[in-house]
């Protein structure tokens, strides 16, 4: 019982950092007779992504609860 709630507790923080986490960008050398860097950034479904991670949030919560009233 004690390891669920320190599972359900672990990742309830993981997904709150998640949330709050900025998209990922990286530099990728693309000259080939020249050095040359290129930014790439990662945005796509971050909207969809984030609405998944509260909606786990909330079901993790309910778990926690019920987890601790017993």
């Amino acid at each position: 019982r004690q390891n669920k709630i320190a599972i359900i507790k672990e990742s309830l923080q993981q997904l709150e950092e998640f949330k709050t986490m900025k998209a990922p960008e990286w530099l990728n050398n693309v000259g080939v007779n020249y050095p040359e860097l290129e930014k790439e950034k990662w945005e796509g479904g971050t909207e969809k992504m984030v609405a998944e991670a509260t909606e786990a949030i909330e079901k993790l919560t309910e778990q926690l609860e019920q987890l601790e009233n017993e």
